[in-house]
């Protein structure tokens, strides 16, 4: 996957006040703390490939889709349960439907908030899709959003990689949007 054009500074804008907002609701919340990395609005994905548990979902403007991924380290989802809620629970080889939830919640939270500050910024109204999880090496999965699913191509992309920090323990996740030149021109109004 190619992510190496410039970031737009009117979407990165957006994103981070997005991001900071999903994550003072996170921080009220969850019984661990949520920081944006220091190095967090990326043009390119980082570089670490792993087993993800992803939660994506699509909003459409004027019959345009957009998608927006959130990924998390498989190996990672124990902890990230216990910064959410308070508790590790065990974590299975193969996605449950305890991990679905958790994942989708955590997806519907900083995703929706990206969204609703597209909205903002625009002074629109997107509904977005229900949201769909899944689990995948992280390259397979950024590959089929960003290539392999057409209405992706030629898209804006950007990423945001998000500290999660608990109990003295640090680990991450990855935000990834795909959005269209005409939403972009929108936002650089």
């Amino acid at each position: 996957m190619n992510m190496s054009e410039k970031t737009d500074p009117a979407w990165e804008k957006i994103s981070l006040k997005a991001i900071d907002s999903a994550l003072l609701k996170l921080n009220r919340i969850s019984a661990g703390k949520w920081a944006v990395d220091e190095t967090a609005v990326l043009s390119a994905p980082s570089p670490e490939d792993y087993d993800a548990v992803c939660v994506y979902f699509e909003v459409k403007k004027d019959d345009e889709p957009m998608n927006f991924a959130l990924f998390f380290d498989r190996k990672d989802v124990g902890f990230i349960s216990k910064c959410f809620i308070g508790y590790h629970f065990f974590v299975s080889e193969k996605m449950d439907g305890t991990e679905e939830l958790l994942i989708s919640e955590l997806g519907n939270i900083l995703l929706n908030s990206i969204i609703s500050a597209l909205c903002n910024s625009m002074k629109i109204r997107l509904i977005p899709s229900i949201p769909r999880t899944i689990q995948a090496e992280k390259s397979f999965a950024l590959e089929t959003f960003s290539q392999g699913l057409p209405e992706n191509r030629g898209k804006k992309k950007m990423s945001v990689k998000i500290k999660i920090k608990c109990d003295g323990r640090e680990t991450f996740c990855e935000v990834f949007s795909f959005v269209p030149e005409s939403v972009a021109a929108l936002l650089k109004g």
